[in-house]
């Protein structure tokens, strides 16, 4: 069972991140980031192997500058959503290339840019 013990005694995110600020904690503003599991299609099972794939690739796409990004599995094929506002970033043919590259590498079949991209992240 997850525990929230912040938001059981009535605290909302944004008065955590404030609060946090306040005193000065390095992690006042890092991105909010939901579990890996949550990026594997539902019906498929979760495992070590797809967790470790997914871990890598958002953390290549960390190194390359993409904050907030998401990299979900269905089956073989890898999915990136990135913020908005880096949607023209990812679809430049060379960084794409090397992304697509790296990813295939991890032994996935195919790699797609959601093109809607994604304008939830605060940091």
């Amino acid at each position: 069972m997850v525990q929230t013990p912040l938001a059981d005694v009535g605290f909302a995110k944004n008065e955590i991140r404030m609060l946090s600020r306040d005193f000065a904690l390095s992690t006042w503003n890092v991105h909010a980031s939901s579990c890996l599991a949550t990026r594997i299609a539902q019906g498929e099972p979760v495992t070590r192997e797809k967790i470790e794939i997914i871990d890598r690739c958002e953390a290549l796409l960390h190194d390359l500058g993409f904050m907030g990004v998401r990299v979900r599995l269905c089956g073989q094929v890898a999915t990136i959503v990135v913020l908005v506002k880096d949607l023209c970033k990812i679809q430049k043919k060379d960084v794409f290339s090397v992304v697509k590259n790296r990813f295939l590498l991890l032994g996935l079949g195919d790699v797609v840019i959601d093109q809607q991209g994604r304008s939830d992240w605060v940091g």
